[in-house]
This record gives structure tokens, C-alpha cells and sequence, in this order.
């Protein structure tokens, strides 16, 4: 292995942390992973490396400024497989990599169509049992009480009531309003399964993304002054604008966590309040959004790419949100910046349909990256394992150990 190369792979993993990869380059490291899978996970042994930066009287620091600031090298494209490498190159990306995880920073790399094969080639060969991901699944109970399987339900016309006709197309719930108003308010409710996801688009023209696991009530046909709604889980709403503000009235959850309000007259902003996360979130993409919590109505106004967090009963603002890593579940991505095992086993949970246990004392660390939610479950998990973690799949049990 070539200084070059290895100043190459440096380069593309330091930035990787400090400002992220273009498509390309998140290919050329992913295809440099896959072909140098044994030496990835010799990187990460991480007592071994410690020992040997002491035997050959090195100082990891002087390793990473020196790396850091040397030139970009060669390409790593159409190399073969790298069996044997010389000692201190070795050492030098070892020692970068190190640097990398102490400080609490992993990845993994969103999937490009052309490794998907060596990607899934690799799950299978170390799961035999495998689940395959969410996809567009959710149930919709009607004011009379009735429920329609979404997933299985023909396109066009479900129903009619509550002043509106209610139609599936492509996988997505649209409410059409009628001329003639109702007599009263009659109320829907959207309820999304683990493992499942869909879309609605209300009757006053805004679209509601619902993730996995989670559960919204509104009316069929708005009307008064107010357009009121209320939410379990996790969502993202494009309102479309009106003189009637928009309320969404998130529902506390068992644990305690959640309850608030989040007002708006038009905009976009996803909110978390799943009820096994500590920490319920809001997050503004556009427009501006009043939110708050408590019968008091303590409350904040947010500006786009600022997040309310409420953690123990009060509110904490975030003025540079990563929006992207936010919204990325909407956008066909399972992403994380800086979750532990825990918090991205909550997402594998709920995504995959799966029950996680664990066993042992699991290494703290934490994770960046990302793959895509129509991944396979061993996918995941197998780039996942490159991190001194090892998963078994039973059925839909899942078990984490060290």
C-alpha cells in the first residue's frame, strides 16, 4: 500500500468528518472498504494498534498532522484487494483511524447502485437470516370506527365523509373537499406500523410524510378557525399556507417525554416525539413556527434550521440543526450524526420490525453515516460490525454483543 493510497483514504476519512463527501468519493471509500474488509477491521483493534504505536516509538498525533497535511493521492478505483502492506503505511492510516473513533466519530456509507452486489454479497455470506426493510404500510381508521389496510387497498375512491372524498394513489392518501359541508367534524386517524411509512395530503392541501411506528388524527374536511391535528411519532409536514393557523398537538407520550404544540400559518418542519426517545424534537426546514409546551405555553419562535428540543420539561433551542441528517428518513435514508448503538437500534427497531436485545458490556461509540431504507437488515448490520459489534438474527429478534 502506496503512501499515496494511504494518504488518499486518510484524506477522504478526515473530511468525511469535518465536512462530509461528495457521491463520488463516498463511492471510491465505499469500494475501498469492501475489497479491504479483513485490513478495516484490523484498524479497528484498537489495543493492537495502541501497542505497536508504542513499540515503534510513534506518536499518533505527529502520525495524524503529518497525514493531514500531505496532498491528495492517487485513486483507489479498479485496485485489487490489498493482502500485504508495508508496516508504518499501515501505521500511519491505523494511527488516523484510531484518531477518528477515540474522538467518538464511525461511519458508515450510503449504498451506491454499483456495489450493491458486493454489499449484499457480503450480508449474506454472515446472515443466513435476513428481514427485508419497511416500505409503504399504514392503516386508516374511519370516524364510523372502520379501518382500511392501506397497503393492500385498491387505488382510487376508500371513502367518502366528513365533506370530503378520501382516494389512494402511488402509495399516498389524498382528501378531496366537496361543495357541500359537513354537519360535524368527522375525525381520521393514520396509524403506521414498525416497519412501515405513508403519505397524506389533508384536505386544505398539506402533505404529512408519517414515519414508522406512529400515528396521526385530523379531520377529514377542516374547518372553523383553526386547522387542528395530533401526533404520535415522527412526521414531516409541508402546510400549505392559509389566514387559519395550522396546530399540530403532539401527544405526550407514557414515559413523560412529549406534549407540546407547534403552530404555524405555512411552512415545513419535522417533529420527533417518538415515546421511547429521551429527547422530543422540532425542527423548521422553512417559513417560522411557534412552539411550545405545558399549560403555561412556554414557547419559542423558531427560524429556519433551528431546532426545539425538550428535554426534561424544557426547551432547548439548536441554531444550526443538521436539517439534512433530520429529514433523511423522508428522503429514502437511514441516517445518523453522532448516535450511539442505542439510539440507532431504536431506528433499526422500528424500521425493520425487529426486537433488539443485548448481551454484554457494548463498546460506547458513536456513529455518522448512512444507508439506504431499502437496504436489507444484514447490510446494515454487516457494515455495522466493522465496529467491534456483532449482531445474531432469530426470527425477528435481534441480539447485540460485544
Amino acid at each position: 500500500m502506496s503512501e499515496q493510497d494511504v494518504s488518499r483514504i486518510v484524506d477522504l476519512l478526515i473530511r468525511l468528518r469535518e465536512n462530509g463527501l461528495s457521491a463520488e468519493e463516498n463511492t471510491e471509500l465505499q469500494a475501498w472498504i469492501l475489497r479491504n474488509r479483513e485490513l478495516f477491521e484490523e484498524l479497528n483493534n484498537h489495543e493492537m494498534i495502541l501497542a505497536e504505536l508504542r513499540d515503534d516509538d510513534l506518536s499518533v498525533q505527529k502520525i495524524f498532522t503529518t497525514i493531514r497535511s500531505r496532498g491528495i493521492g492517487a485513486s483507489l478505483s479498479g485496485q485489487a484487494p490489498i493482502r500485504n502492506i508495508n508496516f508504518k503505511s499501515r501505521l500511519i492510516a491505523a494511527a488516523v483511524i484510531l484518531i477518528l473513533v477515540s474522538t467518538g466519530t464511525y461511519f458508515w456509507l450510503h449504498k451506491s447502485p454499483s456495489h450493491e452486489s458486493d454489499q449484499a454479497s457480503l450480508a449474506g455470506k454472515k446472515y443466513q437470516a435476513d428481514l427485508p426493510p419497511g416500505g409503504n404500510r399504514a392503516v386508516l381508521k374511519l370516524a364510523n370506527g372502520s379501518t382500511i389496510i392501506l397497503d393492500s387497498a385498491h387505488n382510487g375512491l376508500l371513502s367518502k365523509e366528513g365533506g370530503a372524498n378520501i382516494e389512494k394513489k402511488d402509495g399516498k392518501l389524498s382528501y378531496h373537499s366537496l361543495p357541500e359541508k359537513p354537519t360535524e367534524i368527522q375525525f381520521n386517524t393514520l396509524m403506521t406500523p414498525r416497519g412501515g411509512q405513508y403519505a397524506v395530503k389533508l384536505s386544505d392541501g398539506s402533505v404529512v410524510w408519517l414515519n414508522a411506528a406512529s400515528y396521526l388524527r385530523y379531520p377529514a374536511s377542516f374547518s372553523g378557525k383553526r386547522r387542528e391535528v395530533e401526533l404520535k411519532g415522527e412526521a414531516y409536514f409541508e402546510v400549505a399556507p392559509s389566514t387559519h393557523p395550522f396546530v399540530v398537538n403532539i401527544l405526550p407520550s407514557a414515559t413523560g417525554v412529549g406534549g407540546g404544540r407547534v403552530e404555524v400559518l405555512g411552512t415545513q418542519f419535522n417533529i420527533n416525539a417518538y415515546e421511547d426517545e429521551a429527547v422530543m424534537k422540532t425542527t423548521l426546514l422553512e417559513g417560522a413556527v411557534k412552539f411550545s409546551i405545558g399549560e403555561k405555553e412556554q414557547g419559542v419562535r423558531l427560524e429556519p434550521g433551528q431546532q426545539a428540543q425538550v428535554i426534561t420539561g424544557k426547551i432547548k433551542v439548536l441554531d444550526d440543526a443538521d436539517v439534512g441528517e433530520v429529514v433523511s428518513w423522508k428522503n429514502g435514508i437511514t441516517s445518523f450524526k453522532d448516535a450511539d448503538i442505542k439510539s440507532i437500534m431504536r431506528k433499526v427497531a422500528r424500521w425493520y420490525d425487529v426486537d433488539v436485545v443485548y448481551q454484554g458490556e457494548i463498546p460506547e461509540r458513536t456513529f455518522m453515516g448512512g444507508i439506504t431504507r431499502t437496504s436489507k437488515l444484514s447490510e446494515l448490520l454487516t457494515v455495522l460490525e466493522l465496529s467491534n459489534i456483532h449482531f445474531e438474527l432469530t426470527g425477528k429478534t435481534l441480539l447485540v454483543k460485544p
